[in-house]
């Protein structure tokens, strides 16, 4: 796996991206996946989703509420 990648996208700076940020680093993680045998670096890989997916959400919902 391509660990510069995952550098980038470190669980600590998640919270600071924005959402084009998310829905890259989320395009590139599950290219990644698809690609990924071992189970190890699949779960990580599946925890960054997780929370790229956590992230994007909340900024839709902050984005929302801002039209209202």
């Amino acid at each position: 796996m391509n660990k510069s990648i995952l550098k980038k996208y470190k669980l600590e700076t998640i919270d600071s991206m924005s959402s084009s940020q998310c829905e890259e680093a989320s395009l590139i993680l599950r290219y990644l996946l698809s690609r990924c045998f071992n189970p190890i670096e699949s779960r990580q890989l599946e925890a960054y989703l997780y929370q790229l997916d956590n992230r994007l959400a909340e900024l839709k919902r902050a984005a929302s509420k801002e039209e209202v």
